[in-house]
């Protein structure tokens, strides 16, 4: 993620709740030790309709199996 960051590479964290709340913002600040906005984070449903122009670009996913263990896929 930080080289994401240093590299002004664009992304963004998408959870499957309902809303993207400033707790899940400061944990992932927390976590990996970056500067996150609200605006790096978007529920499910949103990229589908609304970033259509990643669609047919290669995007890397991260997740979290358990809490404060991050895993990339």
């Amino acid at each position: 993620m930080k080289t994401l960051w240093n590299n002004e590479i664009p992304f963004m964290f998408v959870t499957n709740g309902t809303y993207c709340s400033e707790t899940l913002v400061n944990n992932l600040r927390n976590i990996l030790d970056l500067p996150f906005t609200g605006d790096h984070c978007v529920v499910a449903p949103s990229p589908c309709s609304a970033l259509t122009q990643y669609h047919d670009k290669h995007v890397l996913v991260c997740c979290q199996e358990e809490s404060n263990n991050l895993v990339l896929e």
